[in-house]
């Protein structure tokens, strides 16, 4: 199969893809995308659920900010949609891909969360960091500015990063982090948490747990609100990341 450069990652326990992505596959404006997606919306949502989407903030080529919407497709959102366009060259190499990404998704999901006595921590952490790169996406920034009336920093969230994150990680696999990755004495650690993730733990995983907690800081008022459903969330869900 040809390469693909779309990629399906776990968002809600679903696997989704961006439709920045397909847009990008199809060769054709993400805001054209977006217009036939609205236009069918009722008639997928009726068949196939809630389209999720984001809205991010992105500069014009003057530096003014603009709010962009986009929408986080499950593999029947995703097929359905492709459905209403003509068979191009172009959009039947693009259903492939989409087909291939989920497929691969589901395959490396499968790898990390089937239960097995035996799993190996080696799996989920890493004892030496990779390099930084942000996981917080900028709307998910401002909820916790929004819900927390911090200004982002990394000192004044770290508390409300693991209380939306890492803490309803499996326990094996934070105290191994905190085992590779000690606090100093002044409470600050070498690497953020994230560093020392495997690429398979990185990109299912954590990335699953920063959308689920987006998804519920988005309807919340308050802080308190946010942190009594994170916690109904993940400790009514049965997690299959057990050791």
């Amino acid at each position: 199969m040809a390469n693909s450069d779309i990629t399906a990652f776990s968002c809600g326990g679903e696997l989704v893809v961006d439709s920045r992505l397909i847009a990008e596959r199809l060769g054709i404006e993400h805001r054209s995308f977006v217009r036939t997606t609205k236009k069918y919306q009722p008639r997928i949502e009726k068949r196939f659920g809630h389209l999720r989407c984001e809205i991010t903030t992105v500069k014009n080529s003057v530096g003014a900010e603009n709010e962009a919407i986009h929408y986080l497709l499950t593999e029947p959102q995703a097929t359905s949609l492709m459905s209403f366009s003509k068979n191009t060259e172009e959009v039947i190499e693009c259903k492939l891909d989409l087909v291939e990404a989920f497929e691969k998704a589901k395959t490396a999901l499968k790898s990390l969360t089937q239960p097995t006595e035996n799993l190996a921590i080696e799996a989920w952490v890493l004892d030496h960091p990779q390099p930084w790169e942000e996981h917080f996406f900028p709307a998910w920034r401002k909820e916790a500015e929004r819900l927390t009336g911090w200004k982002w920093s990394w000192r004044c969230m770290s508390q409300f990063i693991n209380q939306a994150v890492y803490d309803w990680m499996p326990t094996a696999v934070t105290d191994r982090l905190n085992e590779v990755n000690p606090t100093d004495i002044s409470g600050r650690r070498q690497s953020k948490q994230h560093q020392h993730l495997t690429d398979g733990a990185d990109t299912q995983v954590l990335k699953d747990y920063i959308r689920t907690s987006y998804e519920l800081m988005i309807v919340c008022g308050y802080k308190s609100e946010f942190l009594r459903l994170i916690r109904n969330r993940h400790t009514k869900a049965i997690q299959p990341w057990l050791f």
